[in-house]
């Protein structure tokens, strides 16, 4: 019996080592952060592509492009021989992308990317699993994070985000909205043009400028929708739900062309068809 229980004691510890030993062969403990200094070019856009790392360009009191790189490798060896990559376009776009040893990122190693530069005209952002963060940027900012929150803030110029896990906040654009995502809540706050926003799993809350004259596209599968529209908004609107009230504030009865329960119908001048629809939550407009 002891003999047993000893070899019994002796597996255990063989399998535990073994675990550990797969656990340590599959995390990123070395990481190292280096900054590099790139000379800006006014007008230009920026490009940035990454893997298991967050993303935050800020417009900010700066000469040049200044870029933060955190790497996370494997090993020491791999972590010295990463590079990161600095280069423009004929453009002028700045692309900053990470060089793994052999061209081969391992599973969990990653990349954050901090940069602050003067300005941006045009910014892409893309990250297979992380945060993004733009501050202050203009022209038409394209960003897609496939585990991730998304924030953007004063842009001057059109938004298009998408992520497939996580929330997307919209503080203040100038031009036309997208935001996507499959499970996380979506706020576009301030829009000075169209919104096109679509969550299978969250909550949607949309206030467009007052001079905005839209159109907007809202569909949630399970979650609510709260929409603020101005006086230059112009369009017909379709709101329904399966599971939850349709309430309206601040509309002439003329603009009201049916209301009941759950769905409700407004005209607010001549203008596109908008939608808003959920399947699982209250929607409410208010002009």
């Amino acid at each position: 019996m002891a003999t047993t229980r000893n070899r019994m004691a002796q597996l255990v510890g063989l399998l535990t080592c073994g675990i550990i030993a797969a656990c340590s062969t599959w995390s990123a403990p070395f990481h190292e952060t280096r900054e590099l200094q790139v000379e800006h070019r006014p007008g230009s856009a920026i490009d940035i592509e990454t893997a298991n790392g967050a993303i935050e360009v800020e417009v900010g009191q700066a000469d040049a492009v200044l870029i933060d790189a955190t790497i996370k490798a494997t090993s020491q060896e791999r972590l010295d021989a990463t590079e990161i990559a600095a280069s423009r376009l004929d453009d002028g776009t700045l692309l900053l992308r990470v060089v793994w040893p052999n061209d081969q990122r391992l599973g969990p190693e990653g990349c954050s990317f901090r940069v602050t530069l003067p300005g941006a005209v045009g910014v892409r952002l893309d990250t297979s699993n992380g945060a993004i963060v733009l501050r202050g940027a203009s022209g038409d900012a394209d960003l897609s994070a496939s585990n991730g929150r998304i924030t953007v803030k004063e842009q001057d110029g059109n938004v298009t985000a998408h992520t497939s896990n996580g929330a997307v906040e919209i503080e203040h654009a100038s031009g036309n909205v997208e935001v996507r995502s499959s499970n996380g809540a979506l706020s576009t706050m301030g829009v000075g043009g169209s919104v096109v926003a679509r969550t299978s799993n969250g909550r949607i809350r949309v206030a467009l400028d007052d001079d905005s004259v839209g159109p907007i596209q809202l569909t949630s599968s399970n979650g609510s929708i709260d929409l603020d529209v101005g006086s230059a908004f112009a369009g017909v609107i379709e709101a329904d739900t399966s599971n939850g009230r349709v309430s309206l504030e601040g509309f002439d009865d003329g603009m009201v062309a049916s209301k009941k329960r759950t769905s409700a119908r407004i005209r607010c001048g001549a203008g596109p068809q908008c939608r808003i629809t959920t399947s699982n939550g209250s929607i409410s407009i208010n002009r």
